[in-house]
């Protein structure tokens, strides 16, 4: 078995997955043996054919799926998948480079979670900004020192995600990758950022932070924040007591 699994969940990414999975098989599988699973989200574009066609050429696990989930529960279930002892999760819409990942790995024996940090973001200047403020708001009310909690660009030992997965119950409905990284902090799992790439979208427009569900977003992710801090502070969460 190998020691990695390379995971990707993928929606519409049509005109751009093909390149993207084969440029991470080509460096990362050079250097170490991984799986490599994809887990499709009910695409509506030509995701899914050209999925399919990619696994005649290239060792891939695929997982389609029949209707839309959404990110939580697709990421949610992308993880539930894996199961070699590490676990490289990154965003299939190629704004990130798998030569970061070789960066990233020598932290692993030291760290339970591994996670990029976008230092020169090439998103537009509105999730820029939202994704500031959040990331302030977070480190004083959990006492976090993270910078990009949201990043999509992770190394995760597996025992993390059995541990930390089944206490994520979407408190922040549109931050699957902030809830579970608070609460892997909060249980005590060691985290190291280092600094990653971060290109510019070459096909479409992202659909998770549009303009017009700003104000919707914002509020959602306050009051996500405010229940997740209550539920840290009593104990609520299932595993986080010792």
């Amino acid at each position: 078995m190998n020691i990695i699994t390379l995971l990707m969940p993928v929606y519409n990414e049509g005109r751009g997955i093909a390149n993207t999975i084969r440029n991470y098989h080509k460096i990362i599988s050079s250097k170490i043996p991984c799986d490599i699973v994809i887990c499709e989200d009910g695409s509506t574009d030509n995701t899914k054919e050209i999925l399919k066609k990619l696994q005649e050429d290239l060792p891939i696990k695929l997982y389609l799926g029949e209707e839309r989930k959404g990110y939580q529960r697709a990421a949610r279930d992308a993880l539930s998948v894996a199961q070699t002892p590490l676990i490289f999760m990154v965003d299939s819409d190629g704004q990130y480079v798998p030569e970061d990942f070789l960066n990233g790995i020598q932290f692993i024996q030291d760290y339970d979670i591994v996670i990029g940090r976008r230092m020169r973001s090439k998103e537009h200047i509105h999730r820029r900004v939202l994704r500031s403020g959040f990331n302030f708001l977070l480190r004083p009310l959990f006492n976090l020192p993270i910078h990009d909690i949201d990043c999509g660009y992770k190394i995760i030992k597996k025992e993390v995600i059995d541990t930390v997965l089944p206490n994520v119950s979407g408190y922040l409905p549109y931050s699957f990758n902030a809830e579970f990284m608070i609460i892997a902090y909060c249980m005590g799992f060691k985290i190291k950022e280092f600094e990653i790439s971060h290109l510019e979208r070459e096909f479409g427009e992202t659909s998770v932070y549009p303009i017009s569900k700003l104000p919707k977003i914002i509020t959602l992710q306050l009051m996500g924040l405010l229940k997740l801090k209550i539920a840290l502070s009593i104990g609520k969460l299932s595993k986080l007591i010792p």
